[in-house]
């Protein structure tokens, strides 16, 4: 145990605060890290769920008969929108907590919230022809993209909380 604390908070391990450097001031890093961890996972498997997507709906292009021409029309462009959307969205998500810059953590979350979300009830849920990997895989997809949202407001609140101090001790 350390010498002078009390025993229970000699147990516990010291916590040490992440600090870098920008030219002679140290300053604590701020990026949130299970938004990151997010990102991190959801990355793949939206790979994953966009290939297997594209292919579902190839099948179902060829091979079904759809009960609407609108439903056929929508699903192709639906799909396509997506896939753009969530490569910058996450490509914004993970610059933006990495550098911590606001601009793209804002553009996370707008871009999540449309088109994303959108898209993601339409693919997992409203298609003319649903199969069972769209509405599992739509459905995982949409969990991450809910929690991204969730933990995206929480950085970007922490994000605007830090550059907002910093602001006020320069001006001041």
């Amino acid at each position: 145990p350390r010498a002078g604390c009390p025993a229970s908070a000699c147990l516990a391990p010291p916590v040490v605060v992440e600090r870098k450097r920008r030219g002679l001031a140290i300053e604590e890093i701020s990026s949130h890290l299970p938004f990151q961890v997010l990102l991190y996972y959801n990355a793949p498997f939206s790979v994953v769920f966009a290939v297997l997507e594209t292919i579902n709906v190839g099948y179902k292009m060829q091979y079904y008969e759809f009960n609407s021409s609108l439903g056929q029309l929508l699903i192709v462009p639906v799909l396509v929108l997506w896939t753009v959307a969530e490569g910058l969205r996450l490509y914004f998500g993970v610059r933006g907590n990495l550098a911590e810059r606001v601009p793209q953590v804002a553009a996370f979350l707008l871009m999540s919230i449309f088109p994303q979300l959108p898209c993601l009830i339409f693919m997992a849920y409203f298609q003319d022809i649903l199969m069972p990997f769209d509405v599992i895989g739509g459905s995982i997809v949409f969990v991450f993209t809910v929690l991204e949202v969730v933990c995206g407001y929480q950085a970007l609140q922490r994000l605007i909380r830090k550059q907002t101090s910093q602001f006020f001790r320069l001006a001041a």
